[in-house]
């Protein structure tokens, strides 16, 4: 790579941090973004825990991935989080709560590193995942 391409690459990455595109460099874990001014939805859902992550393993399987999933070993929380992209890829940028409230209900707050629409919808997915798992697009 020339010195002028490198230049530009620098300058570039220069400008994103600058701008406030991303943490540059920097990598977010689920506790930088698990904070209140991140909490994007809030929802109680009448389904069981069990239902739910057999709702969201059906649309993975069927439609798209909704993220990394984790069911905790006693069967009462799902974690789900999802990480950037590109030079930022260790970095967790969505996360999502699932808590068991009793055996009828759930908890699901998701929360978002940025406000973008594009975080939202990736919200938003995971909660058509658990209502309709079937339905892709």
């Amino acid at each position: 790579m020339t010195r002028l391409g490198l230049f530009a690459v620098a300058a570039s990455m220069a400008f994103a941090s600058l701008s406030g595109c991303a943490p540059a460099f920097t990598t977010t874990t689920n506790a930088d973004v698990r904070v209140p001014e991140n909490l994007r939805r809030d929802v109680r859902i009448q389904k069981p825990i069990d239902q739910v992550y057999a709702n969201i393993a059906t649309y993975a399987g069927e439609c798209q991935p909704v993220g990394s999933v984790v069911l905790s070993p006693d069967k009462t929380k799902i974690t789900i989080t999802e990480t950037a992209f590109g030079p930022q890829m260790r970095s967790v940028y969505m996360v999502v709560d699932i808590q068991a409230m009793g055996k009828d209900a759930i908890a699901f707050k998701g929360y978002s590193y940025y406000n973008f629409s594009m975080w939202q919808q990736r919200l938003d997915t995971v909660l058509k995942a658990i209502n309709d798992p079937k339905k892709c697009a």
